[in-house]
């Protein structure tokens, strides 16, 4: 079986660029590397350079071109390593004795004469607290409480009140209507217009014109048969976030890849290519 560098070595030329997208393109694709090779040899180096950008918006295509980065940073560097030291054959030399140094142990210390303990001093002892004093106090600590606890309610009732005028706010930015400057009616007015009330067309048309907004971009077909299905996931979660162009593109890249390999099949019927095995098989709704 020959090489996949024999077979696009005219157009790929041995690029380390080319080989990094065609190891790319293995792991999003399940084609076999030759039809990949054949692929990237049948486009331009702009469009091999726009699909190596839109791959690398994928996460399993960055985890993988960081592992090949780490490989080959590792054989980098064990190839620049110095090599080891080989150990010295032969038998030891005989070796010098060292003189034993003697050591003194030092003298015992003497022991300190402990100070003759004194007549002890009377401690003065505390007076017991009267009764006024306790009452006194016991008020004190009551009305601390009390303050402690009107202040929290305070702020908790502050932080309410804010949070119900922000979120006020956001509900009626939501509808158009900016409350500064404008009376409680003329706020009334315009909420009942807009909201549930009595302006339904309204509400009807924003709704309408949102879910315009809200569909999704359907995948290409061909991506869909050739990709694996981590990388067909993986594009349709990317795909609100690419533009209609970058999908096409990498959907003709697939078209390509789709057309060489009936090409590599031979010839075929027009039933045969249109309701064949790689075809997506229709199933009947319920």
């Amino acid at each position: 079986m020959a090489n996949w560098r024999d077979d696009a070595s005219s157009g790929l030329g041995r690029s380390p660029s080319d080989e990094s997208l065609v190891q790319d393109l293995e792991q999003f694709l399940k084609t076999p590397r030759e039809i990949v090779c054949q692929t990237v040899k049948a486009r331009g180096k702009g469009d091999k350079k726009e699909i190596r950008r839109i791959l690398g918006h994928l996460p399993m295509i960055v985890e993988g071109r960081q592992a090949r980065h780490s490989c080959h940073s590792s054989a980098a560097q064990t190839a620049l390593a110095p090599p080891a030291e080989t150990e010295r054959s032969g038998p030891p030399g005989p070796s010098t004795p060292r003189a034993s140094s003697s050591r003194t142990d030092p003298p015992p210390a003497m022991p300190r004469a402990e100070a003759a303990p004194g007549p002890s001093e009377p401690q003065p002892t505390a007076k017991p607290p009267t009764k006024a004093a306790a009452r006194v106090t016991a008020r004190t600590r009551g009305l601390t409480r009390l303050a402690a606890a009107e202040t929290e309610r305070q702020v908790a009732l502050q932080q309410a009140q804010s949070e119900s005028t922000s979120r006020h706010k956001e509900r009626l930015a939501e509808i158009g209507v900016d409350p500064e400057g404008m009376t409680a009616a003329n706020i009334l007015k315009l909420y009942w217009t807009r909201s549930d009330g009595g302006g339904s067309s309204y509400r009807r048309m924003t709704e309408k014109a949102g879910r315009d907004l809200e569909v999704r971009a359907t995948t290409p077909r061909c991506i869909a048969e050739l990709a694996t299905p981590q990388g067909h996931q993986e594009i349709r979660e990317v795909h609100q976030f690419l533009d209609k162009w970058e999908i096409d593109k990498l959907a003709d890249f697939c078209r390509t890849s789709k057309t060489i390999m009936d090409a590599k099949r031979g010839q075929m019927s027009l039933y045969t290519s249109s309701f064949g095995p790689r075809t997506k098989q229709f199933a009947r709704p319920p």
